[in-house]
């Protein structure tokens, strides 16, 4: 949400990243609302986030990193903004370089094979 907003296909990737029944939808769609409005920084929520996660959970929050980095490019425009928010968070969640090297080569590859689609 580097841009201020979440568009309207970022919306529908989250939704579709988290599974959910027909009823919680409406209620992933209040937490995207109450995200949009939230006014902390994303290192703010990041920290919030490493605390509960223990440390022994490294997957999960790569996993966050992952998404992120496929959120910022869902709509094909991947900005610096986002791309330097992204490694305050892996930088809180101490994940290395060589993860978001990888991380940052997949989603560029998917996007040209979509591209090419």
């Amino acid at each position: 949400m580097a841009d201020g907003h979440f568009s309207k296909v970022e919306r529908e990737e989250l939704i579709k990243i988290f599974p959910h029944d027909a009823n919680e939808r409406n209620k992933m769609e209040l937490v995207i609302d109450d995200a949009e409005k939230d006014k902390n920084p994303i290192e703010f929520h990041a920290q919030r986030i490493k605390n509960y996660i223990y440390k022994d959970n490294k997957v999960f929050l790569e996993f966050i990193i992952a998404v992120l980095y496929k959120l910022a490019h869902v709509d094909h425009v991947f900005s610096s903004e986002e791309e330097k928010d992204i490694r305050k968070v892996a930088e809180i969640f101490e994940i290395k370089k060589p993860f978001l090297s990888r991380a940052f080569l997949f989603l560029k590859s998917k996007i040209g094979e979509l591209k090419h689609a």
